[in-house]
């Protein structure tokens, strides 16, 4: 079986400096297969993601979404904010939690990442999720959680 190549970006790609974007042509003539795109953390959506996620779809790239989870913020005002962002195109592809946090907000821990994930589900219960995050982080902070088990990491 074949590697599929599939980047993940966000505004830190985007040289501000500059005024073109990322080149999702060129970025899918170079061999991606799928984009996962940041649409945002905390309560605010990305600055970059409405336009990466149009100029993707354009180009034909299967698109998912990750949220970069932020413990100082209420979870569920996380999740609503990101079903906001998301509007009515969910993309073709998993909406991603991504859980490598260390702001050491009140919000921290598996029981609050359930409560964000349990809050997409009910808003989009069609929607697949998955889990986004490093071996060594999940290891710290979510041991032995079985919950997240129904879930592609």
């Amino acid at each position: 079986m074949a590697n599929v190549i599939g980047p993940d970006v966000s505004f830190y790609q985007d040289d501000p400096q500059t005024p073109q974007g990322i080149d999702f042509i060129k970025m899918r003539q170079a061999g991606a297969g799928y984009i996962i795109i940041r649409a945002g953390q905390n309560l605010w959506g990305d600055r970059d993601f409405k336009a990466n996620w149009r100029e993707s779809k354009a180009v034909g790239m299967p698109r998912g979404s990750y949220w970069f989870y932020d413990s100082r913020v209420n979870p569920k005002r996380q999740a609503e904010k990101y079903v906001e962002v998301m509007g009515n195109d969910s993309g073709e592809m998993e909406m991603w939690c991504d859980y490598e946090d260390r702001y050491g907000g009140p919000f921290g821990g598996w029981r609050n990442w359930f409560d964000f994930m349990e809050r997409i589900t009910a808003l989009m219960p069609e929607k697949k999720l998955g889990v986004y995050t490093g071996y060594y982080y999940w290891q710290e902070f979510a041991p032995g959680v079985n919950y997240f088990a129904q879930y592609p990491l």
